[in-house]
């Protein structure tokens, strides 16, 4: 599901797809979201935590709107939930640096061996 530009609208039926899903491993919504101000990404993360799916692999790389409040926080859920989770890619997505001290807090915190 890379490379299109989904808005709220299309990525909340997108997000209740995955309420109503039991399993789904791997997951590539990269360069979706190409505005700032858009809470697709959000409105994405809520719906996966919300499935309980078993991700293996999640890409969100490449998309904007992580800086949008509580997004990161959701993603430290997801991640929490989810410890059979292998592969994340974040790349590339303009944390900005408040964000990005909230993620190394979580990393630190939470994956260290």
């Amino acid at each position: 599901m890379n490379k299109n530009d989904f808005d709220e609208k299309a990525m909340k039926v997108f997000a209740k797809f995955f309420t109503n899903m039991n399993t789904c491993e791997i997951l590539d919504i990269s360069e979706n979201i190409t505005d700032d101000s858009n809470k697709a990404l959000k409105i994405l993360l809520e719906g996966l935590v919300q499935s309980k799916c078993s991700l293996r692999e999640l890409n969100i790389s490449n998309n904007k709107s992580i800086n949008c409040e509580g997004t990161v926080e959701l993603l430290q859920q997801l991640m929490t939930d989810n410890l059979q989770l292998k592969v994340l890619n974040i790349s590339n997505l303009g944390m900005n640096k408040v964000n990005c001290d909230k993620m190394i807090t979580f990393l630190t915190g939470n994956f260290k061996k």
